[in-house]
């Protein structure tokens, strides 16, 4: 109904020649507003389960009744694709932007001046986590992952990301984080702001180049970019086995796979202690 509410309202106004909608839940518009001659993809960055799409013949219904209406589909990878969909289907996995303002180099300087805003000592070990606030992130294993650790050393934990508008739980989160952490000063809980988007790109740049070891143990994810922009910059990852961040990391070879707090702690201690040699 919403989608019809804007659509009606014009809210959207626009004359295209091509149209890319991402992710399901702006995937209805096409009903709504494509013209003729208009050519609309709709880019699918998740995995949506095909098997719970084909066992629900509502569900499947609701979706196919939108999709169809599409001239192709564009999948982040192989397993996304939903090979009973009518239309063609084609793979184009994301990319980063190694000039942008998230991906350049940066000088020590800027390094030290964000940490310095955020009070994160530049001589003690980091665990970051980048990413959203939501239930799939993982965060509580990046947590308990860090307590491990921190039985056998020093070392501080960051976890920095916001909150999407499009995901209603994320204050939830956010506040269960900072009520698990507020007792830990070695544990930094940053939402940072999206008011100026290049200075907060910055910003993310320069906490993960500072992590010693940087962590996405997520129970579902999509392509993971950010993992990406963690190996862009050569920092060592430990992520979940799921969505397509195999795609991405090799076991043992380009990173680790997230097992248990204990296992992937001691995976932990030992990139610490090689960072040290």
């Amino acid at each position: 109904r919403n989608l019809e509410d804007c659509a009606n309202a014009n809210l959207i106004d626009y004359n295209p020649d091509v149209v890319l909608v991402h992710d399901p839940q702006p995937m209805g518009l096409i009903n709504y507003l494509k013209k003729p001659k208009e050519i609309w993809f709709w880019r699918c960055h998740i995995d949506i389960e095909e098997t719970p799409l084909s066992v629900s013949p509502d569900l499947w219904d609701f979706i196919t009744n939108w999709i169809e209406h599409y001239d192709s589909a564009i999948f982040s990878a192989a397993h996304y694709i939903v090979s009973l969909w009518p239309i063609p289907e084609f793979i184009i996995p994301p990319f980063i932007d190694p000039l942008s303002e998230k991906n350049r180099e940066l000088s020590q300087e800027e390094i030290d001046r964000v940490l310095a805003k955020y009070h994160i000592d530049p001589h003690v070990p980091i665990i970051t986590q980048i990413g959203r606030f939501d239930p799939w992130k993982g965060i509580d294993r990046t947590i308990a992952t860090y307590r491990q650790v921190r039985r056998k050393g020093k070392c501080q934990l960051v976890l920095a990301g916001g909150l999407a508008t499009d995901d209603p739980e994320g204050e939830g989160i956010l506040a269960k984080v900072y009520e698990e952490t507020k007792n830990d000063v070695d544990i930094h809980v940053l939402n940072l702001s999206m008011a100026n988007r290049l200075e907060n790109w910055m910003e993310v740049n320069a906490l993960q180049r500072a992590a010693s070891v940087i962590m996405q143990p997520s129970t579902k994810e999509g392509f993971g970019l950010v993992i990406t922009e963690a190996l862009w910059k050569r920092k060592p990852v430990i992520a979940a086995n799921v969505g397509a961040i195999p795609l991405q990391i090799k076991d043992g070879e380009t990173g680790y796979f997230y097992q248990t707090p204990y296992l992937t702690a001691q995976k932990v201690l030992g990139l610490l202690e090689n960072a040290e040699a």
